[in-house]
């Protein structure tokens, strides 16, 4: 996007991995990975 932001810090999540899936209709795509989310700043 040309207006990202990207100000998402993860503030009040517990530290861990998280995963996460994103399905597209069209075209046909799936994508799946991981993020860790730490808790030093």
């Amino acid at each position: 996007s040309d207006n990202y932001q990207n100000n998402w810090d993860g503030e009040g999540l517990p530290e861990g991995t998280y995963f996460y899936v994103l399905s597209i209709a069209e075209p046909a795509k799936r994508f799946a990975g991981t993020v860790y989310i730490s808790g030093n700043k």
